[in-house]
């Protein structure tokens, strides 16, 4: 497994709703609940989430499984992660995400090409050839048509497609060059968002969160701030349409609207129409259009410029999020979302009839920016850890095994012996229990070697060295001993 590593942004986080582990103590990582689940209606795949603002662990990436157990930690340090998932660059297999560095333990590729990215847009595009990515500057602006200062100051932003070999910029984009101002909902006096007087209080007026590209090499993007989806011309930036907002070149079907909209995506492209998916988010803190946020389907008719919903996915809890989101349509036809600012995820039949899943951080703090699902296979370049445990050395033999981020272990195969380098034998086989597995022997062994065993019985990796055995009781009477030794 590799990493495509982007961005440098730091956030403390911690969360007291966690997997607390006998061998790795460094893994605390968050408790996913799943609290619905139909059997043999729900998608087979893994759930990447980046949680943050929660009370007591460490920030960064994890991948469950689709029942809630601990597949990977990827936590180091205290950094801010985004945008996690699978991804193909170079016909290889590896794992996205936005970050300024990558854990000791794999390899990746930074891309550092273009201007600096922001936290809101990773996309692999044109094969596997490609990056989008968002970015932000501060540019000054007469602002005085939206109530603002004649000589004040833009948060400008937009996107650039990085050529992963060769890091170079095929093709950037600036909201400012291309879009009026007045087309923004946001009011300059919100704090927030900035009053435009000065650089430190730069105006957010379009704030980009999604980039996505279609096959004619045209981009399409979400701007919460104008309400609005654009498609832009991949040849020289124009504005070739407009979806929502101010000026919306479309009409849509009674009742139908969106706003403070993330994560667009094309579905399906035809030369006289488009079927795209966003999270309605309906509420930006201030402004609300919707009753709920929802995943949106739309079909927009190119021919007649009118938009008609196609599907509508919502929660029975009803949950109104003013920020974050995201909508993903699985292989089977069903939908995985994650209703940002929330810790809850959930996946809907392609009907929109029926949650079959649903699961949450037991933190009810904790969110993130998107939720994804999917297949992913690898074995870490680590070795399967292992620590072993004993009352004394006539006791009872505890090993607790695990192999951060491996997805093919069905169980482990115990080799032990008395002695470091000799006498090893095959104790027996054990069936893989969650992220760590507790496996115990009445008799005392005080060494031993523990495989990492596939579904067909093959051998993947072991423990490399003999792990030896502590005993407990040996360790108490050396303390005591020191303790005496003070009184």
């Amino acid at each position: 497994m590799a990493f495509i590593g982007i961005g440098q942004l730091l956030l403390f986080w911690m969360s007291t709703s966690r997997h607390v582990l006998g061998l790795r103590p460094d893994i605390c990582a968050p408790a996913l609940n799943v609290t619905h689940y139909e059997d043999g209606h729900v998608t087979p795949g893994y759930i990447f989430i980046t949680p943050y603002e929660v009370t007591a662990f460490n920030d960064g990436p994890y991948i469950y499984t689709h029942s809630g157990e601990l597949v990977w930690a990827g936590a180091v340090g205290n950094e801010l992660v985004h945008n996690l998932h699978p991804c193909h660059i170079g016909g290889h297999e590896k794992l996205c995400r936005q970050l300024y560095t990558a854990d000791g333990e794999r390899d990746y590729i930074e891309i550092v090409g273009g201007k600096e990215p922001d936290l809101h847009e990773l996309n692999v595009v044109n094969n596997g050839t490609a990056i989008l990515t968002t970015w932000l500057i501060t540019r000054p602006c007469d602002l005085s048509s939206v109530g603002g200062p004649e000589n004040g100051y833009l948060m400008s932003v937009g996107f650039q497609e990085i050529d992963v070999e060769t890091q170079t910029v095929n093709f950037m984009w600036d909201a400012a060059d291309h879009v009026q101002i007045e087309e923004s909902y946001i009011e300059l006096t919100w704090k927030r968002w900035g009053n435009g007087i000065s650089p430190e209080t730069r105006w957010d007026f379009f704030h980009i969160n999604s980039v996505d590209k279609s096959q004619s090499g045209d981009y399409l993007i979400s701007s919460r701030h104008t309400r609005t989806i654009y498609m832009i011309s991949g040849q020289n930036g124009t504005v070739l349409w407009r979806l929502g907002g101010k000026r919306s070149d479309f009409t849509f079907e009674p009742g139908l609207n969106f706003s403070s909209q993330h994560h667009a995506r094309l579905q399906v492209e035809g030369n006289d129409n488009f079927t795209i998916s966003l999270f309605d988010n309906g509420f930006d803190g201030e402004h609300q259009t919707a009753l709920s946020s929802s995943g949106l389907v739309l079909h927009l008719d190119m021919q007649a410029m009118h938009a008609s919903l196609v599907r509508r996915y919502i929660t029975p809890d009803g949950i109104l999020t003013s920020k974050e989101g995201s909508v993903q349509s699985l292989e089977n036809g069903n939908v995985f979302i994650y209703w940002g600012g929330t810790p809850f995820l959930s996946e809907h039949t392609l009907d929109g009839s029926r949650v079959v899943f649903e699961a949450r951080l037991t933190d009810p703090t904790g969110y993130w920016y998107r939720g994804w699902k999917a297949n992913f296979t690898t074995a870490p370049t680590t070795s399967p850890g292992v620590y072993a445990v004993s009352e004394s050395n006539s006791g009872r033999t505890t090993w607790f095994v695990s192999w951060n981020g491996a997805t093919e272990v069905q169980g482990w195969r115990v080799y032990a012996s008395q002695e470091e380098w000799n006498g090893y034998e095959l104790i027996g086989y054990f069936e893989k229990n969650g992220f760590e597995t507790t496996i115990g022997r009445e008799d005392f062994y005080a060494w031993a070697i523990i495989e990492a065993v596939d579904g067909t019985g093959l051998s993947i990796r072991n423990s490399s060295a003999p792990i030896s055995t502590s005993c407990q009781r040996s360790n108490r009477d050396a303390e005591q001993s020191v303790l005496d030794g003070l009184n």
